[in-house]
């Protein structure tokens, strides 16, 4: 042991007692966004996208990481924001968007109704 790991154990002794000669976890670094900033990332996710602003329809970590650098003028790359995401209840998966300009009149025309009689009727077990 040398001199200095010593005197800095006897320094945190004479501080805090026997308890301070227990190491402590480390803080670890700093978040990049703070609670006020995840707050606003949540709202704009919840919102959804405009197409016309943001040139999407729906909300991939690429495109967040482009609103978050816009907005806050932080750099996350794409798997820290699926964290930020998770940690703020947001799910990995989400449901497929509708187009905009979707046709609901034409996606019943072109569903496939059969008539009862054509549907497949279980063999009979011999």
């Amino acid at each position: 042991m040398d001199r200095q790991t010593l005197r800095d154990w006897a320094h945190r002794f004479n501080e805090k007692g026997p308890a301070g000669l227990i190491n402590g976890k480390a803080p670890g670094p700093v978040p990049k966004l703070s609670a006020e900033q995840k707050q606003e990332l949540k709202r704009i996710v919840e919102i959804g996208p405009d197409l016309a602003r943001d040139g999407v329809v729906r909300w991939r970590c690429v495109d967040l990481r482009r609103v978050i650098k816009g907005r806050f003028d932080v750099d996350l790359d794409e798997v820290s924001i699926g964290r930020v995401l998770k940690e703020l209840g947001f799910a990995h998966v989400s449901p497929r968007p509708q187009h905009p300009k979707q046709d609901p009149q034409a996606i019943a025309a072109f569903k496939k109704t059969f008539p009862r009689g054509w549907r497949r009727r279980p063999r009979a077990r011999q």
